[in-house]
């Protein structure tokens, strides 16, 4: 995935996040804190992976 994909994918995510009145903490689980989250969300990747854990309700 190209880096500006990555930060597409996290903005993404955040619009979606914040329009469903979510915190950081509420998709935070045991495998994924909410720094990660956030850092995902600000486009910032950490290794080669991208890591993204989907709940459903």
């Amino acid at each position: 995935m190209e880096p500006s994909n990555i930060k597409d994918v996290g903005e993404v995510i955040r619009r979606v996040r914040k329009s469903k009145g979510l915190r950081l903490e509420d998709l935070a689980d045991e495998n994924i804190s909410p720094a990660t989250i956030s850092n995902i969300e600000r486009g910032i990747s950490h290794g080669d992976r991208l890591k993204i854990v989907l709940k459903q309700d």
